[in-house]
């Protein structure tokens, strides 16, 4: 990554470097901030000026998004507490997820996420402002973003559509999920959603089009076309620049979506910082991907040691859990579950 114009150089200059919790009177106005943001991050990603048809694909990618609505006002909320500035996490109180506290309950029962907690017979006698405190609150506003976009993909597309590509992710956002532990300097949240972001982008293309496109695309997916090519030949735009729509919409500060988006485009990638918090993203969403995709021979020493991992055995630990979990499953279906069906549990 060759040194330049940072990541987060960019975000500041359209005014999104510093982000916060909004409050808005109504859901109209909530709708026309969200879809601002959607738009001015759209148009500084595709502000190549040297090649037109980028600039149309972001174009049409935040149509979809904007049209789509990934996360309700009340996750986006959460989101833009936690994720809303750029270079830390902020703690929110527990009142932010009392309408969603059965899905932290839920979280706190998973052995992955919950810890000790996980053993507990009766979670909802613990506080939820513990509850959270136990989770993290990367990784509790994490798990509301990942929910809220699988239940919208849910609603919108047959279940023998939705579930593998929901597998899919739920799969990469686990890898996150452990690169992110490793990686100190990121943390197991972000981890999860740079993992998440490796399919969600083609998810919500296929779940917001017409049932002769989701055919078209997974048809063409069937016979091996790489998705980036799925998207601009169906959709007009390609799917990771969904997925970094996607996560300025949720709420996350604008160096999310450049990172991840810079994992396809060289020019912006190239004007990104190994410093910023856009480097790190865009190198937890190449382990992440590679892993997946059983290349992590490919994953190059520079994205390593942004997130810190320089050492064999810090690598190697985050292969490890990864390779076991491919072998095993995720074990993450509760989270793309309705909060009535986890309450059942």
């Amino acid at each position: 990554m060759a040194k330049g114009k940072t990541g987060e150089g960019r975000a500041a200059k359209s005014g999104s470097g510093s982000q916060s919790v909004v409050d808005f009177k109504d859901e109209a106005e909530y709708e026309r901030h969200v879809g601002e943001e959607i738009r001015e991050a759209s148009e500084a990603l595709g502000q190549d000026g040297r090649d037109r048809e980028i600039g149309q694909s972001w174009k049409f990618a935040s149509k979809i998004i904007q049209e789509f609505k990934p996360v309700p006002w009340v996750i986006w909320r959460i989101v833009r507490g936690v994720y809303g500035r750029v270079g830390r996490l902020n703690s929110i109180g527990a009142g932010a997820y009392i309408s969603i506290d059965r899905l932290i309950y839920r979280a706190l029962k998973d052995p992955t996420l919950g810890g000790e907690y996980s053993n507990d017979s009766d979670h909802q006698d613990v506080p939820l402002d513990e509850a959270i405190d136990a989770l993290g609150d990367d990784v509790s506003a994490a798990v509301c973003l990942v929910h809220a976009v699988s239940r919208r993909i849910q609603n919108s597309l047959a279940d023998k559509v939705s579930a593998p590509l929901i597998e899919d992710a739920m799969l990469r956002a686990k890898i996150g999920f452990y690169l992110g532990a490793a990686a100190k300097n990121f943390g197991k949240g972000r981890g999860m959603l740079a993992g998440f972001s490796g399919r969600s982008g083609l998810t919500i293309l296929i779940a917001s089009g017409t049932t002769e496109k989701a055919q078209e695309a997974l048809l063409l997916m069937a016979r091996g076309v790489d998705i980036r090519n799925v998207g601009l030949k169906v959709y007009d735009c390609e799917p990771l620049q969904v997925s970094a729509l996607a996560l300025t919409a949720a709420g996350c500060n604008r160096e999310a979506a450049f990172g991840t988006a810079s994992y396809s485009n060289a020019t912006t990638r190239a004007e990104i910082s190994p410093e910023s918090e856009a480097a790190r993203w865009l190198a937890a969403f190449v382990i992440t991907e590679n892993i997946r995709m059983g290349t992590a021979e490919l994953i190059e020493d520079e994205h390593w040691g942004v997130l810190g991992l320089s050492s064999a055995a810090s690598r190697e630990e985050v292969l490890k859990h990864s390779r076991l979990l491919q072998r095993r499953g995720h074990g993450w279906d509760w989270m793309a579950r309705s909060q009535s069906e986890m309450s059942q549990e």
